[in-house]
Parts: structure tokens; sequence; C-alpha cells
């Protein structure tokens, strides 16, 4: 099957097609079948750029609403060790459980319970270093929300609506600090905007 061009942007549904999944280093892209020639219609897609922006956001929007990357030298120094954790431990193992779990189901595919037992495995021992951390501070990065912290969200919601969330309740920091973000006003509007969508 000829791999299909890259996107960055859109949710399409169309589930009357089959559902594809492609992974590429830092992304994955599940496409529709077919795909028209010249056409590019994914129905999701994580992009390593969107940690770039949100980066990016943060730096010029910096003085509206919450400070997400800290001014400090050593405070940032903590952020961006964080993002790293995110973006290559808690990202990694979460979202390949999201794609079994939640997504493959609400397309019709079938969950390869191999994967889940193997991520779900690697998932223990990420949320023991977040338990310890989290003992030391409310946010992973101090006592102040940041950017590491919003990065987790997606995949947080998604996993929090799986058999998965057992796994955050065991572990009473990791479990409040989940219930706090989640629960800040901009992620519940985002929410809410996404309710309205679908």
């Amino acid at each position: 099957m000829a791999k299909p061009q890259r996107c960055d942007v859109g949710i399409y549904a169309r589930p009357k097609w089959s559902v594809h999944s492609w992974r590429s280093p830092g992304s994955t892209l599940l496409w529709t079948e077919p795909i028209p020639k010249g056409d590019c219609t994914p129905i999701l897609i994580v992009a390593p750029k969107s940690r770039a922006i949100t980066r990016y956001v943060s730096e010029v929007y910096a003085d509206k609403g919450t400070d997400l990357i800290s001014k400090d030298p050593k405070k940032r120094a903590i952020q961006m060790v964080w993002l790293e954790v995110e973006g290559q431990k808690f990202q990694v193992v979460t979202w390949q459980l999201v794609l079994e779990v939640y997504l493959k189901p609400m397309f019709g595919m079938t969950t390869d319970e191999s994967v889940v037992v193997e991520f779900e495995k690697q998932l223990e021992p990420i949320l023991d270093v977040y338990e310890q951390r989290l003992t030391e501070c409310k946010y992973l990065c101090g006592d102040t929300f940041s950017l590491a912290d919003l990065h987790h969200l997606p995949n947080l919601q998604m996993l929090m609506k799986t058999k998965f969330k057992r796994h955050f309740d065991l572990r009473p920091h990791v479990s409040a600090w989940a219930s706090d973000i989640l629960s800040r006003p901009s992620w519940t509007k985002v929410q809410a905007m996404q309710s309205k969508s679908t």
C-alpha cells in the first residue's frame, strides 16, 4: 500500500471506509481508504510540530493568561526536562494505549491485546516517577502549571475514560495532579468545544 502524503491539519471521520495506521518517528497518522489521487483525508494526526506550536504560542502570548514557560533559567531548564519526559516517555506509552483501547474500537478496528499488555507494563514505572516528583510539588515543574503539564492533557483525557484510569488513581499525587489539570477552565472549554463539533 502506498504511503499517504503527510498532512498537518484536520479531523475528518469517514467511518464507512476502512481505517489504516501509519507510524513514523514522532507521529502517527490514521487515514481512510481509499484516498483519492491528490487528496489527503486524515482522520487523526498527532504531529510532532504541535509541541513546537505550543512553545511558540506560549512565548508569543506569555503576557496573556498563564505563563507556561518560565523566564527564570533554572525553572525553565526543569520545564524543558519534563517536556522531554512527556514527549519521550509518557507520550510514547500512552499513545499506544489510547490507540489500542480508545481509538481503534471507535473506528471498528480490533484492539491488539499483546500491545496493550506490553505498554501497560511500561506505564507503571513512568507513573511511579511522576508520583515521586509530585510528592515534591503540585505540578511537574514546580508549584505553577506549565507547558509540561499542558502537553499531558490530550492522552490523559482519553486514558481517564478507559480501564487505565486505575493506574492513575492508585497513586494519590498523580491522581490529584491529573484531576487538577483536567479540570482547568481552559481545558474544560476545549472539551466543550469538541463535544459541540462531534
